[in-house]
């Protein structure tokens, strides 16, 4: 299935890390399963923990455990971690590396993805910045050790043969983007955001509307179109214009997403993530308010397939030779 398949990677930084890059926890030396004593680096083959699981049960419940992470994720975010400068953080899912030998864990990473932009006052042109974040942590507990204990309370069960939750990584992961690049200076001009162009309240939530639209067209064919690659969890970041806050036309248009897929090192369990931020350029033409309209008008194509004023092609148009 499409986002949960592209089990994403961790590196090892140690036995001790809990967090993101550093400045992690010691893990404690509580003994939670009955699992092979072995250590981890003489335990045998590493595979993603999809992969180690011999039933379709355990697997169904290891994809409910993602699920439920990132609901959780986002039912906090806007009075957390989502009122810093990546309002928009969006997970990308829970992965880990198992010893087929022991069935304990090597490691686990967090993926998540983000957005900054920057509008050219002068020439409406959009710039972006879209890192990832990748929240690792280490526990020498089983796989099913620490499916049991997240199941419970995704977000704030302490992870077994730790002293930390989940949420407790969060913070300082966060502070830590990787890939983050250095936004321009706006300049003057009259181009804005195109949801700051608009006086009324009723346009503004139009807007809102329109690109909410535009996201839940592309999660709902997703699955059996751009996330068929190595990147399956494509997720949509953020549809940003540019207008003319006199005049109300459009300047230009950027629709970001954030992806990532992972591999295990056989040896030892290391993961590797490797995450994409594919900003798509979305030509138009006209004023906000129209395209707004355009995306939000009845008919039988969603607003990802339909027309974008002044000429004949769609966002998905766009989104074919971008992603």
């Amino acid at each position: 299935m499409s986002k949960y398949a592209g089990w994403i990677g961790w590196m090892l930084v140690g036995v001790g890390l809990l967090g993101c890059e550093s400045g992690g926890q010691e893990p404690s030396t509580e003994v939670v399963d009955e699992a092979d004593e072995s250590d981890l680096t003489s335990a045998g083959s590493y595979v993603p923990i999809l992969d180690y699981w011999k039933t379709g049960a355990d697997q169904s419940r290891w994809i409910a455990l993602r699920q439920s992470l990132n609901s959780a994720f986002d039912n906090i975010c806007g009075d957390t971690f989502c009122g810093g400068d990546y309002s928009n953080l969006t997970s990308l899912g829970l992965d880990c590396s198992v010893s087929r030998k022991t069935g304990r864990v090597a490691q686990c990473v967090w993926t998540f993805a983000g957005s900054q932009q920057s509008i050219n006052a002068k020439s409406g042109k959009v710039t972006v910045s879209a890192p990832s974040f990748q929240c690792r942590v280490a526990t020498k507990a089983t796989a099913n050790a620490v499916l049991k204990a997240l199941e419970v309370d995704p977000l704030y069960a302490i992870i077994p043969n730790t002293k930390t939750s989940l949420y407790d990584i969060l913070g300082g992961c966060f502070g830590q983007p990787i890939g983050a690049t250095a936004l321009p200076d706006p300049g003057t001009g009259n181009f804005v955001e195109a949801l700051d162009s608009f006086t009324t309240g009723e346009d503004q939530l139009a807007w809102i509307e329109a690109t909410q639209a535009l996201r839940g067209a592309f999660d709902n064919i997703c699955g059996d179109t751009f996330c068929g690659g190595d990147y399956s969890n494509l997720a949509s970041l953020r549809f940003t214009c540019s207008a003319n806050q006199k005049t109300g036309a459009l300047g230009s248009c950027a629709w970001v997403f954030g992806g990532s897929y992972t591999t295990v090192a056989a040896s030892n369990g290391v993961i590797s993530v490797n995450a994409k931020s594919p900003v798509c350029p979305v030509p138009v033409s006209g004023k906000a308010v129209d395209l707004a309209k355009a995306l939000l008008a009845p008919g039988p194509q969603d607003a990802l397939n339909r027309p974008l004023p002044g000429g004949t092609k769609s966002a998905y148009d766009a989104l074919t030779g971008c992603l």
